[in-house]
């Protein structure tokens, strides 16, 4: 993962790199992971909360409700399991499990 600023002059752009970084490092140093969960996945949070549980890590834990009915959403945090082990089993296992992994944020 790079991380820089954009340049761009007229049709040319240029990248100013600050940082490049491989992608189990992000994993690994990841502070937060932020799981976002839609209505249509509520009969799935039990499997959810199992595969969670099996990645303990220092990585703590958020979920974000989307309430589509108000158009908000609604941060939580989790208490069982309050934080996680981000790597690339977990978010297979939950890819398998969601779908996707557009809703996984690492920070």
């Amino acid at each position: 993962v790079v991380t820089g600023v954009l340049e761009k002059e007229g049709d040319a752009c240029k990248v100013l790199v600050d940082e490049i970084k491989a992608f189990p490092d992000i994993m690994t140093s990841a502070k937060i992971m932020t799981l976002s969960l839609r209505p249509e996945m509520e009969d799935k949070l039990a499997l959810l909360r199992e595969i969670l549980l099996k990645h303990p890590g220092e990585s703590h834990l958020q979920l974000e409700l989307e309430l589509p009915d108000l158009a908000k959403s609604v941060n939580l945090e989790s208490i069982d399991p309050r934080s996680v082990r981000p790597s690339p089993e977990l978010l297979e296992s939950l890819h398998t499990l969601l779908g996707t992994t557009e809703n996984i944020e690492l920070r």
